[in-house]
C-alpha cells in the first residue's frame, strides 16, 4: 500500500503540459478618459465633448450618468490618424 510515483508523475506531466500557455499582455482594450487626453495631447473635457459628438466609441463603467466612461481604444487610435492625415492636407 505505498504511493504509486509513476502515476503521480503522468498525472502531472499531462495536467501541466496540457494547460494554456501564457499569451504576452495585450495592451488594454480600454482607455480612461484621462488616459486619452494624455494620448491625444487634449484636455478631458475635449475626449468627453468627442465622444458625445460620435468622434469615439466609449461605454460606462458602471450604472449612471456619474460613472466612468471607458474608450475603445482602436477608436482613439483611428480618430488621431484620421486627424493627422486631415492636418496634413491642410498644409
Amino acid at each position: 500500500m505505498g504511493i504509486d510515483i509513476a502515476a503521480i508523475a503522468v498525472y502531472s506531466f499531462t495536467t501541466f503540459s496540457t494547460m494554456p500557455k501564457s499569451k504576452t499582455p495585450k495592451p488594454s482594450e480600454f482607455l480612461t478618459s484621462v488616459e486619452a487626453a494624455q494620448l491625444a495631447g487634449v484636455s478631458r473635457k475635449a475626449v468627453l465633448g468627442w465622444i458625445k459628438k460620435g468622434y469615439l466609441r466609449a461605454r460606462r463603467k458602471g450604472v449612471g450618468p456619474t460613472s466612468n466612461v471607458l474608450i475603445y481604444r482602436d477608436s482613439l487610435e483611428k480618430l488621431l490618424r484620421d486627424r493627422e492625415i486631415n492636418t496634413d492636407l491642410d498644409e
